[in-house]
């Protein structure tokens, strides 16, 4: 299991990934209050896709190319401080043979 914000996954079926936690869209219907995390800020800095990938290769997570990968569950993914990560992060995943699943929140 992994629990660091940045990435969430109890096993190699999914994996949550978050280039940065918080959102700045503050939208009434959010979730993430509920879960802890802001709505109105950045509460983690963003992470480099080498960061991220860095994290996943140090965990103790075995992915493969069945491993769904989702983005954005606890930030907006797209937002201007992380959407270029997010990008590449989405790219590496897709050139390794993983699906992948974007949730934005964009209001």
């Amino acid at each position: 299991m992994i629990d660091n914000g940045y990435l969430f996954a109890k096993d190699n079926k999914r994996l949550f990934v978050n280039a940065n936690i918080g959102c700045l869209g503050n939208c009434s219907y959010c979730y993430l209050p509920i879960m802890g995390y802001s709505n109105n800020k950045i509460i983690k800095s963003t992470k480099t896709c080498e960061e991220i990938i860095n994290m996943i290769n140090n965990s103790n997570i075995q992915i493969n190319k069945d491993t769904l990968i989702t983005f954005g569950c606890f930030c907006e993914c797209f937002d201007e401080f992380n959407k270029e990560e997010t990008i590449k992060l989405i790219n590496y995943f897709l050139d390794k043979g993983n699906q992948v699943q974007v949730s934005t929140k964009k209001c």
